[in-house]
């Protein structure tokens, strides 16, 4: 395969695998695949943001070689923290800071 048909096939590659997953904020947040901070609003309602990781641009991975993330453990020369983790517990918080504003029914006004 040239060098200049590989970026295609990945793309390609990344529809298919990624097809059955939702595209709308309001699927993502009902089946729990994306993590979201909620602001309060003058109406008592919660605004949200989706939490995005910096990973950059999506490459293919390469058979046999570390993943980037064990060559940036190894680089760093200590643990990394768990963006996953990380992410649901501002999550969490946002929603706490929304209770406490008296914000009690979370709704979004919409995606981001």
């Amino acid at each position: 395969m040239s060098a200049a048909a590989r970026p295609a096939r990945h793309a390609e590659a990344l529809e298919r695998a990624f097809r059955a997953f939702p595209d709308s904020h309001e699927q993502l947040r009902a089946q729990g695949l994306a993590y979201y901070r909620y602001f309060p609003t003058a109406r008592g309602r919660a605004a949200a943001g989706i939490l995005q990781s910096n990973l950059g641009d999506v490459r293919p991975p390469h058979a046999g070689a570390p993943s980037s993330r064990e060559v940036f453990k190894q680089s760093l020369g200590r643990r990394t923290i768990d963006e996953m983790a990380l992410y649901a517990d501002a999550q969490r918080r946002s929603l706490a800071d929304c209770a406490a504003a008296r914000a009690t029914k979370i709704a979004c006004s919409g995606p981001p």
